[in-house]
């Protein structure tokens, strides 16, 4: 009779259930548990990823997984990175080498040795679903029953996996886990992964299975640490070291985690240098979102969408507390006298190259534009999707815009932020009965823009614009 084949899983949340026991007795044979060692430069072998702190160096370690390593990950959008697909279930186990796995902080180096050429570097970030006793893959039945699936596997090198070989189950044989340690299973015990959760490290677990309708009780233990993968992303850059090897560049926005290296290596990285408090850090906390339409966002892009307040504090759409203009190295005059009743600012802009924009979605760097009045009040000037993604626009140019009604009189400033290579054209308009405008170059103070007297609305087109009134540059 065949065996039923288990390779093994993950899960994606983990819940303080009261499963524990007492901890396991120590294997007599059979693979040992690894801890963290460091190696000297010699030791290092090609095809593997270290983590290099001072003079030691740190093997980033794989076990088991239920992918084929061979098959790169995908995300659901199909690009390079984003949000790995919850439905593929990309699950990583370590029973003897979870406590081998190092942490990489921001003042350490993240190395390659290789004796060939060197690829792009494919960065799967996974979450922590802490330790359960090997299954993944199960299913709620209708019945409220925790169920095996076809997608049921156990993980390489678990006791579950051990014991259950010896029982010589067929491969269609159904397995129901009804209670562990006397504890009957609820739906809440099992996660999207198809993982039982609440566990601790090691304890000892007595599981009440069902084979079809057979009670069969066995005594395995949480000795499976799990991750779920669910974000993406990609790197090229590094540089080489006389020592032999290659520093890999870690780049500044990636968030504290676990992440799966060219599913060659697996790390914890920690954004903060070694030595700082870590107890506040967040790994399992998303970078993209799901946007609009189903397209995948930066967090930065997601709160821009979304008009939540960003890290910097200003917030789009609202009255700004006093900036400090002296802190924008690009900023603009315009000169309001008492006769203006309105006042409409748009800048148009869009970036020089691909790059560019990428970046500023990493790092949340977006441009702004802040309109501040005489007396110290300023205004986020925000998004006109209307015009961003008009059929008029074939430029791609993103639109941001403010109006101010009953404006006071002096001396305004438009203040600019992020806006290194980047376009930009700036149109203000004035609605007044009869009145004389100027703008002024805020860099050099050589431009001024002059409008006859008009019973209309003053257009104001700053430099670069397009014009649409009659004017003249005074020198």
């Amino acid at each position: 009779m065949k065996k039923k084949l288990f390779v093994f899983a993950v899960f994606t949340s983990c819940m303080g259930l009261m499963l524990s026991g007492c901890k396991k007795e120590q294997q007599a044979e059979g693979p040992k548990e690894e801890i963290l060692s460091a190696v000297s430069l010699n030791d290092l072998e090609p095809g593997h990823f270290y983590v290099k702190s001072g003079d030691s160096f740190y093997l980033l370690p794989v076990e088991d997984c239920n992918f084929d390593p061979a098959r790169p990950a995908q995300s659901t959008d199909s690009k390079g990175s984003g949000i790995t697909s919850q439905a593929e279930n990309r699950l990583l186990g370590f029973v003897h080498r979870d406590m081998a796995v190092p942490t990489l902080y921001k003042n350490d180096q993240l190395i390659y040795v290789s004796e060939g050429s060197i690829s792009a570097f494919t960065w799967e970030r996974f979450r922590d679903c802490g330790y359960s006793i090997g299954f993944s893959g199960l299913v709620l039945s209708e019945s409220g029953k925790i169920k095996s699936a076809p997608q049921t596997v156990c993980c390489e090198g678990s006791t579950m996996k051990t014991t259950l070989e010896t029982l010589g189950l067929g491969r269609d044989t159904d397995v129901t886990v009804d209670a562990i340690n006397g504890t009957t299973l609820s739906p809440q015990y099992l996660n999207s992964a198809g993982i039982i959760t609440g566990m601790s490290r090691d304890a000892a677990a007595k599981v009440d299975l069902y084979l079809g309708t057979q009670h069969t009780p066995v005594s395995v233990a949480a000795d499976t640490k799990y991750y779920q993968s669910f974000e993406l992303y990609q790197t090229a850059k590094y540089t080489l070291s006389t020592d032999g090897y290659a520093i890999i560049e870690v780049p500044a926005y990636f968030r504290s985690g676990y992440y799966l290296i060219n599913n060659t290596g697996f790390v914890k990285f920690l954004n903060v240098d070694r030595g700082v408090d870590e107890s506040g850090i967040d790994l399992n906390s998303a970078y993209y979102y799901e946007g609009k339409e189903g397209k995948t966002l930066t967090f930065y892009e997601w709160q821009e969408e979304n008009g939540i307040q960003t890290s910097g504090g200003q917030s789009p759409a609202q009255t700004q507390a006093v900036l400090d203009a002296e802190d924008y190295e690009e900023r603009y005059l315009i000169s309001v006298d008492s006769t203006h009743e309105s006042m409409a600012v748009t800048v148009a802009y869009r970036y020089m190259d691909e790059e560019s924009r990428i970046s500023a979605g990493q790092n949340g760097t977006f441009p702004k534009v802040y309109l501040v009045s005489p007396t110290g009040e300023s205004v986020t000037l925000t998004e006109d999707e209307s015009r961003t993604y008009s059929a008029g626009n074939p430029e791609s140019d993103t639109y941001l815009e403010a109006t101010v009604n009953g404006v006071v009189a002096g001396e305004w400033q438009l203040l600019y932020s992020n806006f290194d290579k980047i376009y930009k054209r700036v149109e203000v308009s004035l609605n007044s009965g009869n009145a004389t405008s100027y703008v002024h170059n805020g860099s050099s103070g050589s431009i001024r823009i002059y409008y006859e007297p008009s019973g209309q609305a003053h257009a104001l087109p700053l430099p670069g614009s397009t014009q649409t009134g009659p004017w003249q540059i005074l020198n």
